[in-house]
């Protein structure tokens, strides 16, 4: 990996060999709310990525995840529920991926905290306006814990007045699989209403797999000279059935079966918020309340055991916070300040029946409530420099009450602490079209509820996870092209991570990620688009002994060193459009071998392919993903932490075709 200086040594170099020249009018300025308001004078936050609503159009994804992947640098691993809410992973975390990964929709954090993934399947794909990515720490100020990997945050379609539009869509595939979609938007001359709705159902490919997905959005606003007031609202049902996983020899001979033919989940879902902007002069006001209830039952009933568990989790969001743009001392200024108030609440009835000395049911509960403030300030010191400085304080106050334990004796924990976040990001225009940046700053992550159970003495609260993190990027646009590449590190204490011989999570000795990702766009012709990702990533322990083995300079689980995609998107004529791109993941160590002493999970390429055609206001399209019949695995846990001898895996699905028929109402 490179130096332990790089950053220091390349960062001099940089901006001692080029003139700080000024950048002429960038008309191609992206309007963001990484910022927390509806744009920034400054266009996208240091090191953001955003992914633009026509990148999104001409992707070729189905879903908010595949775009996530395909466009935005950002593993994703199957949802083992045979729907569309994968297990996400910026810069290398692994089977934490999520944890450390912060979704958002419109600043609303949709990230459970507990041990699964964004529900992402009920975000339809035709309400997203486009998507920021924000790598790396940074988002830990504005937005608090779990963004040491990075923070999503998804922006959905706003109203607009004195319009009248509606779409339809309806996709049929191989494996059962059925995808029903419609939007329609309607305005006045000061009132909007925007509406989606997606029922999505698959056989998926093995037995006892079974999907079924319904969802909607909507959103009512009140557009005023200086004010926009919205009532967001929506619900999601989910129902799975859980195949399970193979033996390293039924993957062999039969991957499509299932063990555990009894095993399901069932999700229902709603959340309702209002948002306020009101703007006077230099200063802008604007104002989150929002309520999320959620329903979870799961049963899973392998061979020799039980267990079902009921949840129930809401949570509760106020977020006020003020933006003034003004100048300082003739210098363009703009400074955020935030407060954050977030209420989560959980109960969960449960059985279980696994050899430990308990049984049910029961019922648990825990509580969570934080309160942050914020500040962040952007400056422009120069024609050519942009710099900005940011810090957060949160207080935490996180209880649990189980009434029952290995002891059989009820384990009641509290914890009360401050938390802190800092960053410090400078961007440089180097020379017309070439700017390079810097960001150094801290970040730190809470344990959830699940990774706060445990199930040996004694049961002691974990400590948060706290993360030193730096960046160097480097960007180039040209007329036709786009380029960058960034380098990056965390160093990590108190890194939170499951010891599968305790059934315990713990705190981890020092860890380490560091990486290279380099991007780039090129139009060769003016109806011929070619984009590609690669990333470097390695993920290490620093020290420490897991369950007895010394893992220092080992690498973390479930990380792939590489990753690459390409992606061609081909304006054939003004009706025909053709789709192609290929994704490929490097090896990696399985799951549980934090030792590093069984052999690596099998690198994989898939390729995926879409055609449409557009009738006047119908387009019809052919969609083939895995289009060679792939067959791979993104997911699999070897059998011992200490003395592996075979494997379990969760195959991924073989080759997937839709046909699908849009109709747009105008």
């Amino acid at each position: 990996m490179y130096p332990r200086r790089s950053f220091t040594v390349l960062t001099a170099a940089l901006f001692a060999t080029f003139p700080a020249v000024a950048a002429d009018g960038d008309s191609n300025t992206i309007v963001v709310t990484a910022t927390r308001f509806p744009d920034s004078r400054f266009g996208a936050p240091i090191g953001a990525r955003v992914i633009t609503d026509d990148e999104i159009r001409y992707s070729g994804a189905s879903n908010v995840a595949e775009v996530l992947n395909k466009l935005g640098g950002v593993m994703t691993r199957q949802d083992l529920y045979g729907g569309s809410n994968p297990s996400l992973d910026l810069r290398g975390f692994g089977v934490t991926g999520d944890e450390n990964t912060l979704v958002l929709v419109d600043g609303i954090r949709v990230s459970e905290n507990e041990l699964s993934a964004a529900r992402l399947s009920g975000i339809p794909l035709d309400a997203v306006e486009r998507i920021e990515i924000l790598p790396g720490g940074a988002g830990a100020v504005l937005y608090g814990s779990n963004a040491t990997g990075g923070v999503i945050n998804i922006i959905t379609k706003p109203g607009r007045t004195d319009s009248r539009e509606a779409n339809v869509s309806v996709g049929m595939g191989n494996f059962g699989t059925r995808d029903l979609r419609g939007t329609a938007s309607v305005g006045g001359e000061r009132i909007s209403l925007n509406l989606n709705a997606q029922d999505y159902r698959s056989d998926n490919e093995r037995k006892n797999n079974h999907v079924d997905e319904e969802n909607a959005e909507g959103r009512l606003a009140l557009h005023l000279q200086d004010t926009d007031l919205a009532l967001n609202f929506g619900s999601e049902r989910n129902r799975a059935r859980l195949p399970g996983a193979r033996t390293e020899a039924q993957w062999q001979g039969d991957p499509l079966g299932t063990s555990t033919p009894n095993d399901f989940a069932k999700t229902d879902l709603w959340h309702a918020g209002l948002s306020l902007t009101h703007r006077m002069g230099d200063v802008e006001f604007a104002a989150n309340l929002a309520r999320r209830d959620r329903s979870t039952e799961y049963f899973f009933n392998p061979v020799g055991s039980l267990s079902a568990d009921h949840r129930h989790v809401t949570t509760d969001e106020f977020s006020p916070r003020i933006k003034w743009n003004a100048n300082l001392a003739s210098l363009a200024n703009e400074l955020v300040a935030g407060y954050d108030l977030r209420h989560w609440n959980f109960d969960s009835k449960k059985y279980d029946d696994f050899g430990f000395g308990f049984a049910g049911p029961s019922l648990e509960t825990g509580t969570q409530e934080t309160r942050g403030w914020y500040v962040q300030d952007s400056l422009q010191v120069s024609s050519s420099t942009l710099l900005s400085l940011g810090a957060r304080t949160e207080l935490l106050d996180i209880r649990r009450d189980v009434p029952y334990a290995l002891t059989m004796t009820p384990a009641n924990q509290e914890d009360k602490r401050r938390l802190d976040a800092w960053s410090i990001g400078l961007k440089q225009t180097l020379v017309k079209g070439l700017a390079a940046h810097i960001r150094v700053g801290t970040s730190y992550r809470i344990a959830n509820i699940d990774e706060n159970r445990c199930y040996a003495a004694t049961c002691d609260l974990l400590k948060p996870q706290t993360s030193k993190d730096q960046e160097l990027g480097l960007a180039w646009t040209g007329t036709d092209a786009l380029a960058s590449i960034v380098m990056f590190r965390s160093d990590l204490n108190n890194e939170i991570y499951y010891n599968n011989l305790l059934f315990n999570n713990v705190n981890l000795k020092p860890t380490r990620r560091e990486g290279i990702e380099l991007a780039g766009t090129w139009d060769p012709l003016s109806n011929l688009t070619l984009s590609g990702r690669y990333t470097f990533t390695d993920a290490t322990f620093r020290s420490g002994v897991y369950s007895g083995i010394d893992v220092t300079g080992k690498t973390v689980p479930v990380v792939p060193r590489q990753r690459a995609s390409l992606l061609a998107n081909w304006a054939i004529t003004g009706l025909d459009r053709f789709n192609i791109g290929a994704n490929y993941v490097g090896r990696q160590q399985y799951d549980n071998d934090p030792a590093n002493r069984f052999s690596k999970m099998p690198s994989y390429m898939t390729v995926d392919t879409k055609y449409s055609h557009r009738l006047g206001d119908a387009t019809l399209g052919l969609t083939i993903k895995n289009l060679f019949d792939k067959k791979y695995y993104s997911y699999a846990i070897v059998d011992s932490s200490t003395n592996p001898t075979t494997f379990n895996v969760y195959p991924d699905l073989s080759r997937t075709i839709m046909a699908t028929f849009e109709y747009k109402f105008r």
